[in-house]
């Protein structure tokens, strides 16, 4: 395997797609998007935030006793990580506890699911606390699926279409798609987001990069 200093991860939008002149013209006051790549390698160690190491918010629709297992995995792989904490919560925390987000140093929506958005992931409350929660500089994951989160939020008036582009040769672990990234900012905030399919509940020899490019999101969205 290739030195994985070596390895970069384009960064426009995977799953979906968006060309160059299409996200400059949709950009508009207050946000902006840029296409960059993202270096699976660590630039520096993430900072302490009081005294604790950045706390991820895992965001699922069911608790975690009932979700399913990539969800499971997803969530269980951050748990591993040395310089983060995590915790699971759900939507209806992220909604009900709207003052209390600003804890989280990066707020990670990853929905597996194909089917339509249910009103439980889309009402006005929880699209209101995660918009005000980015716009006074939280810092949002979206991955797979959830990546029309951009469209719901209101940040791309572009709906995106699924793309069945194929992988580069480093992206194995992605399931044979794009691995392609968009950034987005908003207000003080800013949004990463994947739309490739990143599988965490399969093993394989993918997952090195696999993890060390879940890390590097978080590395680029906290500007490490």
């Amino acid at each position: 395997m290739k030195a994985l200093a070596n390895i970069l991860i384009y960064i426009t939008l995977g799953l979906f797609t968006l060309s160059s002149g299409q996200a400059l013209a949709q950009s508009i006051k207050g946000q902006s998007m840029r296409m960059h790549t993202i270096p699976l390698t660590k630039k520096k160690e993430p900072e302490l935030v009081n005294g604790k190491k950045p706390l991820i918010g895992f965001v699922s629709l069911k608790p975690y006793d009932h979700a399913d297992p990539e969800m499971k995995e997803a969530y269980d792989l951050v748990k591993t990580f040395d310089k983060f904490s995590v915790e699971f919560l759900s939507f209806k925390e992220i909604e009900q506890r709207s003052k209390k987000n600003s804890r989280f140093s990066i707020i990670w929506i990853h929905r597996p699911d194909t089917t339509a958005f249910s009103a439980g992931e889309t009402n006005e409350k929880l699209l209101g606390s995660l918009k005000s929660y980015i716009e006074n500089g939280g810092k949002l994951l979206l991955t797979s699926q959830a990546s029309y989160y951009i469209n719901l939020l209101g940040f791309e008036p572009l709906i995106f279409q699924d793309s069945t582009k194929p992988c580069a040769d480093n992206c194995k672990f992605l399931q044979g798609h794009s691995n392609q990234v968009l950034e987005l900012s908003a207000g003080k905030g800013k949004v990463l987001t994947f739309g490739g399919y990143l599988n965490f509940s399969t093993t394989s020899s993918s997952g090195e990069p696999r993890n060390l490019f879940t890390q590097s999101c978080f590395n680029c969205l906290l500007d490490y």
